[in-house]
């Protein structure tokens, strides 16, 4: 989606893409049950713990990605403070959204904000705190809704249906551990069609979340679980860098394209995107090779020390 945008008339001619931002909302889901899943393994089971082993995997790359973004703009020291330390704020540079500096990051602000509510949960007897917490988020996006909207960005960002996402997924790994996976590879497959057309970025928020929850809980199925694509693999291991560093290298490419003289056409638009999205891509690659497996290795090593 990004790199339509990157280039305003290459995104007049192709439009919206179908999916739109709905990705993230797959994302959440699935951060909500990993989260679960590893701590129900003993992994990381003290609050302390929990978070020292988050931090590590998230910020340090993060802030890799900020400081680029930093170098190459011109921005306040309270946004560049709150971008670094995960604060939501309204930003005039993006049409007064709450977000950082660096835009893709908004997701991340949400990621901390439940990592430190699941961290908190790890205090509390162990059947209840899924449950406990669910209810808990569920509570703050009610409260968004009938008491809402809230004018301060801590609030409006933190009482967003985008929480019950995170819910839904805690919820669904409870259900995954006590009952086991869906056992109709018919069905499973069937939800993944109705999720996937449910993503839509014409459909309305519950649907997309309703979509992105189906699309999860059938992917559980054993067959589905064990398809493995070695190339898929490299692009899911390499994920985290090619989410932080795409913005980065298509306003880069965006830029680049407005040294040179093109007819901007449909045919050339589908060419700069393709472009776009293969060079987003490999730069991802190179820099989970070479920057974020090295980095999270020695911080783990670290951490353990401590």
């Amino acid at each position: 989606m990004h790199g339509v945008y990157s280039v305003p008339a290459v995104a007049s001619l192709l439009g919206l893409p179908f999916f739109g931002s709905s990705g993230v909302d797959v994302f959440f889901v699935i951060s909500g049950f990993i989260m679960v899943a590893i701590t129900a393994r003993g992994e990381a089971a003290s609050p302390g713990r929990f978070l020292l082993q988050r931090i590590v995997r998230v910020v340090p790359l993060y802030w890799l990605a900020l400081l680029l973004t930093v170098v190459g703009g011109s921005f306040t020291a309270a946004e560049i403070a709150k971008s670094f330390l995960f604060i939501p704020y309204a930003s005039q540079r993006l049409y007064g959204g709450l977000y950082p500096i660096l835009p893709s990051g908004w997701t991340l602000n949400y990621e901390m904000f439940f990592y430190l509510l699941f961290a908190l949960s790890l205090a509390g007897p162990r059947r209840l705190r899924v449950p406990a917490l669910a209810a808990l988020m569920a509570l703050w996006v009610l409260a968004g809704k009938f008491l809402g909207p809230f004018s301060g960005a801590w609030a409006n960002f933190y009482s967003s249906p985008l929480l019950l996402e995170f819910a839904g997924g805690m919820l669904l790994a409870r259900v995954w551990m006590t009952h086991g996976a869906p056992r109709s590879l018919g069905i499973a497959l069937a939800a993944i069609v109705l999720g996937l057309y449910s993503l839509g970025a014409a459909h309305s928020r519950p649907v997309i979340m309703g979509g992105a929850f189906l699309i999860v809980a059938a992917a559980l199925h054993p067959w589905l679980a064990a398809l493995r694509s070695r190339a898929l693999l490299a692009l899911g291991n390499a994920s985290y860098s090619i989410y932080l560093f795409h913005p980065i290298v298509q306003d880069a490419l965006a830029w680049a394209s407005t040294r040179f003289v093109w007819r901007v056409s449909r045919a050339t638009s589908y060419v700069y995107l393709i472009g776009a999205v293969a060079l987003s891509l490999a730069c991802g690659l190179i820099c989970y090779r070479y920057v974020e497996q090295p980095l999270i290795t020695r911080l783990r090593r670290l951490a353990r020390t401590l």
